[in-house]
């Protein structure tokens, strides 16, 4: 994107320095402004909810997001706000100038390096007060771990992205919690399976953190979904040991939609005794009312019923087709499943064939699977009902399938699927979509 490779040459802290000290941005500037939100799945929804909290206690608050699912606009908001074209124009411009002066000594930035520095610019000449930041892949090597952030929320830990974090889950979690500076702190979800408790407590004793494990002090209590909203209550313990139960609704769905929103909660009380604020429940839930985020189990047509979500990995898929079958019975759902090539093909496609009884095969223009390809990891052939390389013939077929026979159509399988199918769905031309 914008003529750069993804990845920047090697590991690029001297760059984020020296472009830092080029544009006189402080070192510490963002240090205590930040929250740092990383993890396998769940990092979008829960910077969202934290943006949403912020906006309860501070004037100008921004938030920085990745990957844009349309626009690339959308990683970069204050208060509400995107960036408007021709700030990332002035941005991206001096961001591009610097890397032609460090092309001439070997070097170079990466999309994700050249992201990073537009936002750096934009919260610090918008004078925010706070932002939150979603990182891109880790933590260790991640671009925001410039930012020296004090606060971090930990949302949860699939194997991604091994051949740079590691094979396991306990060497990526070190690697992710690796984004938070020396005695600061991060906030463990829900989602973190507590068997790592002891390891990550450890680590985080040896590398000079504290770590403050949600399981050990909250568990979520009587999840539903009612009228399109999830609704849930926060069980915990305070200091005294004294149980608290407190209600909240969301409109994002799903189980782990209610632990992104304590973790989000969590850590935003941590952060705001930093700066001797704090948050009262209707302050929380006006803002949980006031927060969205496509592509997270997202209804885009009520007739024909038609949901897409954006998860990618099997950890994400699992917790929504559990939110899936728990709203509707497994004979009315038509499955739309298409997986990037790059994908962990065979765990999700199991997964796929596992929970649904009628699956359309059909692949996104950006990283698709082959669809031959794909119908080979299928073992009960019967359950493929239709099979398309292009994609606008699979939204063409579920939607005469979801009028005709009443089907509620799911699209699941990856966040380039989602985006485009929802594109096609609109009349648009999915081709012309420019990811990240």
């Amino acid at each position: 994107m914008f003529g750069l490779p993804k990845q920047g040459n090697g590991i690029g802290f001297h760059r984020m320095t020296r472009c830092f000290a080029e544009l006189g941005i402080p070192q510490d500037y963002f240090a205590l402004r930040s929250i740092v939100v990383t993890g396998s799945n769940g990092k979008g929804s829960t910077s969202r909810f934290i943006y949403s909290l912020l906006q309860q206690k501070f004037s100008r608050v921004g938030c920085f997001t990745s990957p844009h699912l349309i626009d690339v606009t959308e990683r970069f908001e204050i208060n509400g706000i995107k960036i408007s074209y021709d700030e990332f124009e002035k941005y991206k411009n001096r961001v591009l100038e610097f890397n032609s002066r460090i092309s001439n000594d070997g070097d170079f930035i990466g999309a994700f390096e050249l992201f990073f520095l537009v936002a750096v610019q934009y919260f610090h000449e918008h004078s925010v007060e706070s932002v939150v930041w979603e990182v891109g892949i880790g933590g260790r090597y991640d671009p925001t771990r410039m930012l020296l952030a004090e606060v971090v929320a930990l949302t949860s830990l699939d194997l991604e992205h091994t051949e740079l974090l590691g094979v396991t889950k306990e060497l990526i979690a070190y690697d992710k919690l690796d984004v938070v500076r020396p005695r600061g702190i991060a906030i463990v979800s829900l989602s973190v399976e507590t068997a790592l408790n002891e390891r990550l407590r450890a680590y985080a004793h040896v590398s000079d953190r504290t770590i403050h494990l949600l399981s050990e002090t909250c568990s979520i209590l009587s999840p539903v979904v009612k009228a399109g909203r999830q609704y849930f209550t926060i069980h915990e313990l305070d200091n005294g040991n004294h149980q608290l139960d407190r209600e909240f609704s969301i409109p994002l769905i799903g189980l782990h939609q209610a632990e992104n929103a304590l973790t989000s909660i969590e850590t935003v009380n941590v952060f705001l005794t930093r700066h001797d604020k704090s948050l009262t429940d209707i302050q929380i839930q006006t803002a949980f009312s006031q927060t969205s985020w496509p592509g997270r189990l997202e209804q885009i047509s009520i007739d024909p019923s038609i949901w897409i979500d954006v998860g990618h990995t099997p950890d994400a898929l699992r917790r929504v087709i559990h939110q899936i079958l728990q709203l509707y019975p497994r004979a009315e759902l038509l499955v739309v499943y298409g997986v990037s090539y790059n994908k962990n093909i065979s765990e999700i496609t199991r997964l796929i064939e596992a929970n649904f009884d009628a699956i359309v095969l059909t692949r996104a223009y950006k990283n698709g699977t082959d669809v031959e390809r794909l119908a080979e990891y299928i073992q009960d052939k019967q359950k493929v009902k239709a099979a398309f390389d292009r994609l606008e013939d699979a939204v063409s077929y579920a939607i005469a399938e979801g009028a005709r026979k009443g089907k509620i159509v799911i699209v699941l399988g990856g966040l380039f699927l989602a985006v485009e199918f929802k594109h096609a769905f609109n009349g648009e031309n999915p081709q012309t979509l420019q990811f990240f």
